[in-house]
């Protein structure tokens, strides 16, 4: 018992060791598997994000630079024509013709009014044009509802700062914005891609008045059109070249040379924007203008107003200086229109994506990578969201492996108690044949050497002698023959030759061998079959004959003592089976051995000077031979007839029906 908890202990520290460190490891696979994850996410989503803020730019470019390319002079309701002549070709006097500016009838759902802010003239727009003007526009091309309603946005405008702060945050605007593109290897040919209208709403209203916007706007467009054909012949060349030239592996940008390199590449956009709209405006205007004085017109920003507070609007607004003059041109911006439709652009990259607004002086680093170029504002993504890792190749494994070290422990542990088991029996097996073996080993001896050198002259004595060494040879053939049959039965090769038979009949072939048995303790053996005397059961009658011959020697050796001296076999029925049980009237048998018992070569708790022979295997035999037969060997408990407080032990043989 020392033996078998010594390797107990060795075995569960070596299998705690095992399991503590297929845990951890376990654990730091998940973990780096679960960084991968969120890596591959977090890819996935820079990506979006780079592809919707690189779309939202797109989206914006075109109007911005059709605005940006807009003439000064568009800003007035009715403006003069610089050079105007009659049918005749006669030359009229500057200022004589007036043409209606293109911004009159405008329609944006993005743009709701164009103005201008001056000092000195103060808020007006080309939209809201004022007296006679107004009369003349609402004659001819402005419904009195949509100048009212332009009126009304005007206000808006009014309320929203005056022109010191405007020209503030213009200036601060204007600086914040990069003099030029750093210097670069030469790159891709690229240009302002101008896609048809402004987007979603893009009203027009331009008519043949409108010839001066016209041209402007065709300017832009053949710009964009001859950088899309350079774009698809550079794209073309870096195909043919790729596989003779493969850069250098550079190590990847940490996340904040990331944001500066991708706020600066929006903010080159900036500047895009405003050299198409400067060349458009010297390529289409450098001869009609209305002011003969050097006009001064600025990058077209973007400003916020009031984006502390709810709602904020949001202005595109330019520098014009005329005749010493300083104005602020641009217009409205309807945010939550424009937001709308941004937004519906990479609804299919970032679905939960929004637009906030922000001062350019307040960005973060961090924040600068997710601002537009165009527009101050931040796209706000929200978490990244890592997919579940569900059932992977990882966690199979990992299954696998735990699958394989619990069986691989399991098999070791039932080995090492199978083989403690083992030894423990040979153990005892080798102590209960000593045991067994001596005494009657010595009465031989003894006996022997006394009959052969005529120490014995008494002819009872001699006959009492050998009388003696014939029971013990009997009890020696009969120790033999249980090792011997327990050990078939261990190995399967018990012969048995079951057949249907009378209870009655079994019973009454075995019985009178077990009277005797009994009669050798003393006991006397009362059989009480009542009515099932006639019941037939299939089973091995010699086998049974030694099940029940066993039960009557371990009564004889331990309720010989008994009160009253008896042994009592009875037959009872239950579930389909034919129970014999044999009860006694000896000391019983503790609850805490009933189960050991039953163990081959475990005797129980033997009090030293214990001088009963045995080897501990009678009832370890006994239930092999029992369950062999398709039965079992029960201790059970004493029946209900039993004297009341009396000691004994009652074993049950169950025995299989005839079929």
């Amino acid at each position: 018992m020392r033996a078998q908890r010594g390797w107990g202990l060795v075995y569960g520290l070596c299998a705690l060791a095992l399991i503590t460190v297929l845990a951890w490891v376990s654990i730091e696979v998940l973990d780096l598997e679960e960084q991968q994850r969120t890596a591959r996410a977090e890819a996935r989503h820079q990506e979006s994000l780079r592809l919707a803020l690189w779309r939202l730019d797109a989206e914006l470019i075109p109007a911005l630079a059709r605005e940006a390319a807009r003439p000064y002079f568009e800003y007035m309701a009715y403006y003069p024509q610089g050079r105007a002549y009659t049918r005749m070709l006669n030359t009229l006097d500057p200022g004589e013709v007036l043409v209606p500016s293109p911004l009159l009838t405008y329609r944006s759902i993005w743009f709701p009014l164009h103005f201008q802010l001056s000092p000195r003239t103060g808020l007006t727009s080309p939209q809201v044009p004022l007296g006679q003007q107004a009369d003349l526009a609402l004659l001819t091309c402005l419904p009195d509802t949509e100048m009212h309603r332009n009126a009304d946005v005007l206000e808006r405008v009014r309320r929203a700062a005056g022109f010191d702060t405007l020209w503030a945050q213009v200036m601060a605007a204007e600086r914040a914005t990069p003099p030029a593109a750093p210097p670069t290897p030469p790159p891709l040919p690229q240009t302002v891609v101008t896609l048809p209208g402004e987007g979603k709403g893009e009203g027009g209203g331009v008519d043949d008045m409108a010839e001066v916007a016209v041209g402007t706007e065709g300017a832009v467009e053949s710009a964009a059109g001859s950088g899309r054909q350079a774009l698809e012949e550079a794209r073309e060349e870096a195909g043919r070249l790729a596989p003779a030239y493969q850069p250098p592996a550079e190590p990847a940008p940490t996340q904040a040379e990331w944001s500066a390199a991708e706020f600066g590449k929006r903010n080159r956009s900036k500047l895009n924007v405003q050299n198409v709209a400067d060349e458009s405006l010297r390529n289409t205007f450098g001869a009609d203008t209305v002011a003969e004085a050097p006009v001064t017109v600025g990058p077209l920003v973007a400003v916020w107003t009031g984006v502390a507070v709810s709602p904020a609007e949001l202005l595109l607004l330019r520098r014009v200086v005329a005749n010493d003059e300083q104005v602020l041109q641009g217009m409205l911006v309807d945010w939550p229109a424009l937001q709308t439709a941004l937004l519906a652009e990479i609804h299919d990259l970032l679905p939960d994506a929004e637009l906030r607004p922000t001062d350019p002086g307040d960005v973060t680093p961090e924040e600068a990578a997710r601002t537009l170029a165009m527009i101050p504002a931040v796209l706000e993504t929200g978490p990244t969201l890592v997919e579940d890792a569900g059932w992977s190749a990882t966690r199979g494994t990992l299954l696998l492996a735990w699958a394989a070290v619990l069986v691989a422990l399991g098999a070791v542990g039932l080995t090492l108690r199978s083989t403690v088991a083992f030894a423990e029996k040979r153990s005892r097996f080798a102590s209960a044949v000593t045991h067994e073996l001596r005494t009657p080993l010595t009465t031989f001896r003894m006996y022997a050497e006394m009959l052969a050198d005529d120490m014995v002259t008494s002819p009872e004595h001699r006959d009492r002698y050998l009388q003696t060494l014939r029971s013990e040879a009997d009890r020696l053939g009969r120790l033999v023959e249980n090792v011997l049959a327990y050990a078939r039965v261990e190995d399967g090769r018990a012969s048995l030759q079951p057949r249907d038979v009378c209870v009655a009949d079994l019973v009454a072939r075995i019985a009178p061998a077990l009277r005797a048995r009994a009669a050798e303790s003393g006991l006397e053996l009362q059989i009480v079959l009542g009515q099932l005397g006639e019941e037939l059961v299939h089973t091995d009658e010699e086998a049974v004959g030694q099940i029940l011959a066993n039960l009557v020697d371990n009564a004889g050796k331990y309720a010989a003592d008994g009160e009253p001296a008896t042994l009592r076999l009875e037959a009872a029925r239950e579930d389909g089976r034919v129970q014999l049980s044999l009860c006694d009237h000896g000391p019983g048998v503790p609850v805490d051995m009933a189960a050991t018992i039953f163990s081959a070569f475990d005797r129980g708790a033997i009090q030293p000077g214990d001088t009963r022979p045995g080897l501990g295997l009678g009832l370890a035999l006994s239930r092999g031979l029992a369950r062999d037969l398709g039965g079992d060997l029960v201790l059970e408990a004493l029946p209900p007839d039993h004297a009341p407080g009396a000691p004994g032990a009652r074993f049950t043989l169950l025995l299989p029906r005839r079929a």
